[in-house]
């Protein structure tokens, strides 16, 4: 029968993940004992963050249980002191190595990004600083990503860069050229798109204790509207081409045949069939 205002607790944010570490953690601040009931990451990391940031004075207890029986619960508060080295630019880890709305990198898990930035102790203040420039997110980013790659060199200052220079060191090791693209860092179009949703995505989570979120357009950070006027990720920046020119004549035919491909011998396609980028248009099936 009691009725509390609570226009500390008003929020603009639209993902449930934010709001309940809002709530989670203003409750914490004032020294409640909070049970939080949920076994989703992004809630985990926010919790992480943001005990180890304000409720180190108050220090409320704040458990985190799964609503699934016999599943892991967790301890908020021992868990941000245990890993408070990483606890401040942990959203930056996070969102870098996969989250709901960022992808992840192929064969790069969690602990091997975790373990790159313990070791090298590479600066994320940028990544989800709605003040910062881009080019310093993506600087600091391309740092803790080559490294969690493998060796890392001072004058790698791009992911097409160190793309290239890994190819050769692996390919010199194996003696052959047949290395699978999929476990090939990205390139620099492919990786700034990603970076972007995830600029995009930690700086809502870093503003998730404010009233209101950054004023951001997801259509400028990597993200696109298709035919359903849906949100879905870029991949590349329009215009960019599948391949360098040089590589593109070489896998093309200029024939203008009609026909499902080329049908002459003097084809330079002839042999193993027509490619998409061909002119007779006769690659759909590739």
């Amino acid at each position: 029968g009691v009725k509390i205002d609570r226009h500390d607790l008003c929020s603009k944010h639209e993902e449930a993940d934010v709001i309940i570490a809002q709530h989670d953690i203003s409750s914490s601040i004032i020294g409640s004992s909070v049970n939080v009931v949920c076994d989703d990451t992004d809630v985990f990391v926010l919790l992480v963050h943001f005990y180890d940031r304000d409720c180190k004075e108050t220090n409320g207890p704040m458990i985190m249980s799964s609503p699934v029986k016999e599943r892991a619960v967790i301890e908020i508060r021992a868990t941000a002191s245990a890993h408070k080295n990483i606890a401040n630019d942990i959203l930056a880890i996070h969102g870098l190595s996969g989250a709901d709305t960022v992808a992840l990198l192929h064969g790069i898990v969690k602990p091997t990004i975790v373990n790159a930035f313990k070791n090298g102790n590479f600066p994320l203040f940028a990544i989800g600083d709605v003040n910062a420039d881009l080019k310093s997110v993506e600087t600091q980013a391309i740092k803790l990503i080559c490294a969690s790659y493998g060796k890392i060199t001072a004058t790698c200052n791009s992911m097409t860069e160190y793309r290239v220079k890994s190819w050769r060191m692996r390919t010199a090791r194996a003696g052959t050229s047949s290395i699978k693209l999929c476990t090939m860092p990205p390139t620099n179009e492919a990786f700034y798109e990603n970076l972007l949703r995830c600029h995009f995505q930690v700086a809502i989570w870093k503003s998730a204790l404010d009233e209101v979120p950054p004023n951001l357009d997801p259509l400028e950070y990597g993200g696109q509207q298709d035919h359903e006027d849906m949100l879905i990720p870029r991949t590349v920046a329009a215009g960019t081409l599948s391949a360098p020119n040089a590589i593109l004549q070489l896998i093309h035919c200029k024939c203008k045949s009609s026909g499902p491909g080329c049908r002459t011998a003097t084809c330079s396609c002839s042999k193993l069939g027509c490619t998409m980028f061909c002119h007779c248009e006769g690659g759909g099936h590739w």
